[in-house]
């Protein structure tokens, strides 16, 4: 991994007039979030690292390497520092690391936004 390598990462963003999208793989085309019936569902595929909604340190779905890595972090990164992928590159992760934050806002009882973090790698 070279000093200045980082994940790739790339921004989508959803309004409440549009339903919380399916999330495929850009590697594979699997579908690993699945929504149905205002459902959403980890289907994983062996690209996906990890899958963080919208609280830092909660994980619905990490791959072992992801897992093992974060056992390790330095204390001096932390997990929900604003700026993610700092996180990710203190763990390890390089160019190899892609990761889709997905912000979706709308309207409940008063506005809302969430923005959940998806990873995937290009190599196991």
């Amino acid at each position: 991994m070279s000093k200045n390598s980082k994940p790739g990462f790339e921004s989508l963003c959803y309004s409440n007039n549009e339903e919380y999208p399916d999330i495929i793989c850009p590697l594979c085309a699997h579908k690993v979030i699945v929504v149905e019936n205002g459902e959403a569902t980890v289907s994983q595929c062996p690209h996906l690292v990890f899958v963080r909604p919208d609280r830092p340190c909660v994980y619905e779905y990490e791959s072992d390497d992801f897992s093992k890595r974060r056992a390790v972090a330095p204390d001096d990164v932390p997990e929900y520092c604003s700026d993610f992928i700092d996180f990710l590159v203190a763990i390890g992760y390089d160019e190899k690391l892609f990761v889709y934050e997905v912000t979706y806002s709308g309207m409940g009882c008063g506005p809302f936004t969430t923005t959940d973090f998806i990873g995937f790698i290009s190599e196991g």
